[in-house]
């Protein structure tokens, strides 16, 4: 699918809480004609993009206003895990403002291999909680920040915050390292092993 302009993305989000306009509209107290507009627009200010997203995330869909309003970050896609999308609503209600996107905006001036991140999960409890904003630089060296708390890309494009560590019970050798991305959270059970092979 074309996801060129904010419209478009929009209208895939919308597709994916799979809700027509009408629907959409009737659920979320807005004017199909506003709708319409976003649908429409190649690019949409700050306020139509959270208002979309505050709508959205009460159908239990991630969306990052960012992605919708430059395309940068992580897709939307469905919460099926244990954090309701009213938790990271109100969470992040209160810290999206212009603030958040003029930071970010200044952040990819000064550094050009850098993403962005809002935590949907509970795994990073105390230090991070759903809704929080983070950002990090793009690697393909995990060795470098084992132990820190990293934005870890999946192969099907879903971003998760953890920690990485190495898992010295499954290492083969030295050209075969797995990784543990492990959780500050020990309630949290969002605990994951990926396998890294040097070259």
């Amino acid at each position: 699918m074309d996801l060129s302009s904010s419209g478009k993305r929009i209208l895939y989000t919308r597709n994916l809480a799979c809700l027509t306009r009408s629907a959409f509209c009737k659920k979320h107290n807005t004017p199909l004609i506003t709708l319409r507009a976003w649908e429409a627009s190649v690019s949409v200010k700050i306020k139509a993009a959270a208002r979309f997203v505050a709508a959205i995330h009460k159908e239990g869909i991630y969306c990052d206003p960012l992605w919708i309003m430059s395309s940068t970050g992580q897709h939307p896609y469905i919460l099926t895990q244990d954090i309701t999308s009213e938790t990271i609503h109100e969470n992040f209600s209160s810290l999206f403002d212009n603030n958040i996107v003029k930071e970010m905006d200044l952040l990819k001036k000064i550094y050009k291999n850098i993403t962005h991140q809002l935590v949907v999960d509970d795994s990073m409890l105390p230090f991070l909680h759903p809704g929080d904003y983070i950002a990090g630089f793009y690697t393909t060296n995990p060795v470098e920040y084992v132990g820190c708390p990293c934005i870890i890309e999946t192969v099907n494009g879903q971003n998760l915050v953890k920690i990485v560590n190495e898992d010295k019970d499954e290492a083969e050798n030295e050209d075969n390292k797995k990784y543990k991305l492990t959780t500050l959270n020990t309630a949290s059970l969002h605990n994951f092993s990926l396998l890294k092979t040097r070259n």
